[in-house]
């Protein structure tokens, strides 16, 4: 007999009940791993009793022993519906396999989870004005029917959950497939020049939208501050844009790209490329790390939208993609503060000691002294153990006569104080 409940908690409490009833069974519950084995095989035995969880339901064959067969072979007993209809039918498959006979019966209660979500109250009210007692049992097909339509209603809602989070996970994918690909690209060395001079575009259109946007007058556009920005980037204080209405892009674009190939061809290009990988990855990384953080903090608190008349995912799916574009311009400005910036270090200090690296410092003026406190510790350990203090005369004892002969005991005397 193999007897199937919801949870570890109700296999256990039906455990202890058979216990206390004195009938011997085992339970299978995943709590058991070393004696799974011997469970199930033994499961199948003349008179053996099995309490399992939905987990004797996946794909475990009970064989049945010899005599089993012809006593009606494996019969199971189901404590309570499960909420998925398949669960129930992987259970009732135990019995009956392989052309051995078998049977499966499943007992429901009112206070069961899944008839108090959906047949609690009203069903219990009917089945009183019908006239039924506690623990009469009853076995019609509406019964039946109304479990099977329950667990229908919570199938949908799994799947509509199911379905929701992959939804939400299909926009994190997205997100997930560019910006590996961009991390490749960079791992590969595939095309960083472009990929620099993409970033730094990007944020050279967007200083210029800032400053010198296509609403505002050319006499109103601030090109100090486009400089300085510039300067700032680059170091280059010199930049000499052309006078409105023609915008400053291409210029500043090109004069970042003339300086990116001048550094290679200074500093060699194995040098520009290593600084760009560098530049990039960590960028990348970085800014990545924080846009899943903030992705997070977005999906669990965009359900509340619902509150507002407004479906959480396409709430989720705009401030996704924005939350995105920010990262993407964070990015720009990151390598565009560092690609121009980076200098090769020096041959001095390539070659300078390290201080850290286990030098001894030594000072001249102090040596002398220490020499000498060395030589007297020396000295010192080499003399004789010192000897016992021995008292030429014997002790005076308070009370005894004072020896200066004044006939008064020593504390009253010369031994006060």
């Amino acid at each position: 007999m193999l007897v199937g409940t919801t949870s570890i908690e109700k296999s256990e409490l039906l455990s202890d009940a058979l216990n206390h009833r004195g009938i011997t069974h085992e339970v299978l519950n995943a709590k058991q791993h070393a004696r799974e084995a011997d469970i199930i095989t033994s499961a199948g035995e003349k008179g053996r009793v099995t309490i399992a969880t939905n987990m004797a339901g996946r794909g475990t064959d009970i064989k049945l022993a010899e005599g089993v067969t012809v006593a009606g072979g494996l019969h199971v007993i189901g404590t309570e519906r499960h909420e998925a209809r398949r669960i129930d039918n992987q259970l009732r498959g135990r019995s009956g396999r392989q052309g051995d006979p078998g049977s499966s019966r499943f007992y429901l209660c009112l206070e069961d989870e899944l008839m108090k979500r959906f047949a609690g109250p009203r069903v219990a009210s009917m089945l009183q004005k019908l006239g039924l007692k506690d623990g009469q049992p009853i076995e019609h097909k509406w019964v039946s029917r109304s479990v099977e339509r329950a667990q229908k209603k919570v199938e949908e809602r799994n799947f509509e959950i199911r379905k929701r989070l992959l939804e939400y996970d299909e926009v994190m994918n997205e997100q997930r497939t560019l910006i590996y690909d961009y991390r490749q690209q960079i791992l590969r060395g595939e095309g960083l020049r472009e990929l620099v001079m993409k970033m730094v575009s990007g944020a050279v259109d967007r200083i210029v939208d800032t400053y010198c946007a296509e609403g505002i007058p050319p006499s109103e556009w601030e090109l100090d501050e486009v400089r300085e920005w510039y300067q700032r980037k680059t170091g280059v204080d010199n930049l000499e844009v052309p006078p409105p209405p023609e915008p400053p892009n291409d210029v500043m674009a090109d004069g970042m790209a003339q300086l990116y190939d001048d550094r290679a061809e200074t500093h060699g290009p194995e040098f520009t490329e290593a600084i760009s990988r560098m530049v990039l990855l960590n960028a990348f990384d970085t800014k990545w790390k924080e846009h899943l953080h903030n992705m997070d903090a977005l999906k669990s608190g965009i359900g509340l939208r619902a509150y507002a008349n407004e479906d959480p995912k396409v709430a989720y799916k705009r401030e996704g993609y924005s939350l995105y574009e920010e990262m993407l311009r964070s990015i720009e400005e990151e390598v565009c503060d560092y690609i121009f910036r980076i200098e090769p270090a020096a041959a001095d200090e390539l070659e300078a000691r390290d201080v850290w690296g286990g030098g001894v410092a030594q000072h001249e003026e102090f040596q002398s002294g220490r020499d000498d406190m060395e030589q007297a510790a020396f000295a010192s350990q080499s003399q004789e153990a010192p000897k016992p203090f021995k008292r030429e005369e014997p002790k005076v004892g308070r009370n005894d006569p004072c020896p200066c002969g004044s006939g008064r005991k020593y504390k009253k005397c010369h031994g006060q104080g």
